[in-house]
């Protein structure tokens, strides 16, 4: 059975985890403490046995996938400079530091020091003026609260910063570009006109109380057509067109398909449409990882989802704008799959589409 919810009006930012393997224990210990508001995930990949190559491939696409970074900087490695010694973070963790900073910028990283036994380790002088969090290893060992405390400090950073973020410039910003002014903004004034391009018997409406609907998919590979015919069949929506007729002058005047609920809701006509313009993103992910990490799974679904988010994202920003001008709501939800197993469940797929917004 399908599932229609409407869109959180807050998406959840997503957290890179890095430290060094020693540290291991520790990233997954403030993961679990992330967990709620943040999606947050530890890198945990063994470089022992992996060309460099391919593990910079893959740490360029997590950059570019993350909204935000941690940094765990322990006391791995002893560093010799200016005849002294002190302990320092591994090599890779600091390159792993460096290139969250040059791609997400200084704000959207957090470098967390753990000292050790010799007192405080030798780390980049550029991390001043970024929020370090420098934890007391004797605190960290005898008191269970003190780390939660601490990360606590991290995560309302993270949540306050991530309510300022831009959009992130991923080819889905340029779709739902596409897709707002191509496409949404033709049919808002062909609707509003009252053009339509329907045989007889199709629904009317009220050009001035009607609510459009956009439907993202669960996944990127179910934007594709034939996947969206077969949603489309199992919500029970019915095909609806909007254009100018086509007249002397401009004989086939472009139409604009979407789809229309069967019943009026709240007094109001229900449009609805699935974009399957999105499917490009798909593509653009898989030409990305084709060299050598088509196996990642992981980061393919990773990769989607930031993708399906960063196109809300887009449309929702161009619906607030100063040049929008929309006389009726436009509103965003996801479908997904539901089992019966699952709670609400018993609601049948045709008549789905009522769902309520989350808390």
């Amino acid at each position: 059975m399908l599932k229609v919810q409407e869109q959180a009006s807050e998406l959840p930012p997503r957290v890179f985890i890095g430290s060094s393997s020693a540290a291991l224990p520790l990233a997954h210990r403030i993961r679990s403490l992330l967990a709620g508001d943040i999606r947050a995930e530890v890198w945990d990949g063994d470089v022992s046995n992996q060309l460099g190559d391919i593990i910079l491939d893959e740490l360029l696409l997590n950059v570019s996938h993350y909204d935000f970074a941690i940094l765990v900087l322990s006391a791995d490695d002893l560093t010799t400079s200016k005849r002294k010694r002190k302990e320092s973070p591994r090599d890779n963790v600091i390159f792993e530091l460096g290139m969250f900073m040059g791609v997400r910028g200084r704000r959207h990283v957090f470098p967390i020091i753990v000292p050790g036994q010799a007192g405080d380790l030798k780390v980049p002088t550029d991390l001043a003026g970024n929020k370090v969090l420098h934890l007391d290893p004797d605190r960290l060992a005898n008191d269970q609260g003190y780390l939660s405390e601490q990360v606590g400090i991290v995560k309302t950073a993270i949540l306050a910063r991530f309510r300022q973020a831009s959009l992130s410039l991923l080819p889905s910003a340029a779709l739902a570009h596409g897709y707002y002014h191509n496409f949404l903004v033709p049919v808002s004034d062909h609707l509003s006109a009252g053009e339509t391009r329907n045989p007889e018997g199709a629904p009317t409406y009220n050009s001035s109380d009607y609510d459009f609907n956009i439907y993202m998919p669960a996944n990127l590979v179910d934007a594709d057509p034939k996947k969206r015919d077969l949603t489309v069949q199992r919500l029970g929506l019915k095909p609806f067109a909007v254009g100018r007729q086509p007249s002397a002058n401009q004989p086939s005047p472009r139409p604009y398909p979407f789809f229309v609920k069967p019943e009026i809701e709240n007094g109001r006509t229900q449009f609805v449409d699935l974009p399957t313009t999105i499917r490009t993103s798909y593509d653009i992910i898989n030409l990305a990882l084709r060299d050598g990490l088509g196996e990642k799974e992981e980061l393919r679904t990773l990769m989607g989802d930031q993708e399906r988010l960063n196109f809300a994202k887009a449309i929702n920003l161009l619906l607030r704008g100063p040049e929008a001008s929309f006389p009726n709501k436009v509103r965003l939800w996801w479908i997904s799959e539901e089992t019966p197993s699952t709670p609400g469940a018993q609601h049948d797929a045709g008549k789905m589409g009522r769902a309520t917004t989350p808390s």
